[in-house]
């Protein structure tokens, strides 16, 4: 028994030595213009909109629609293109498969008129630039703005600055 016992500690010893990180798929970024220049952003406002809980949703939040997943690197199931103007963060554009059919905007936010202002978003949005170091994971520049319900009450440049990567920047 004891044999057994070292045999299978060592198998399990074994496994672990031999294991490799798990690695996520890096997923498609949503797209924002601001001025002349069109950025990525690791935010995902829609997250402030769309219910992806078990339940009911809570207030100011609903159901997203059931998008068809068509790419493991694109769990959410849509693409989406912001634009900050006017003071404002703006919904462009969004588009997804719903029943294998390609959708966009009012079908998939009912009652909306395009482009839309994201009252739904409070949080900040980074914006890199530059070169990214993989040492100090920093970009070279990093534009902030602070969004509240879909107004931008800041904005703000860093230098060698890391991005949160939280859906609202937080």
């Amino acid at each position: 028994m004891r044999e057994l016992a070292h045999r299978l500690t060592g198998a399990g010893v074994l496994v672990l030595a031999c294991a490799a990180p798990a690695l996520a798929t890096p997923q498609v970024l949503e797209k924002l213009t601001y001025g002349p220049g069109r950025f990525v952003m690791f935010q995902r406002p829609m997250t402030g909109l769309w219910h992806y809980g078990d339940g009911e949703p809570p207030a100011a939040k609903v159901m997203p629609p059931k998008l068809e997943v068509t790419s493991s690197n694109n769990w959410g199931g849509y693409t989406a293109a912001w634009r900050i103007a006017g003071g404002k963060l703006l919904l462009d554009t969004i588009s997804g498969r719903l029943d294998g059919e390609a959708v966009r905007d009012e079908a998939l936010l009912p009652g909306k008129k395009f482009p839309v202002v994201a009252t739904w978003f409070t949080g900040k949005l980074h914006l890199p630039i530059g070169d990214y170091n993989e040492q100090t994971q920093e970009y070279e520049f990093v534009i902030v703005f602070d969004i509240e319900k879909g107004i931008v009450q800041s904005k703000a440049m860093s230098m060698s600055a890391r991005i949160s990567r939280t859906w609202n920047g937080r």
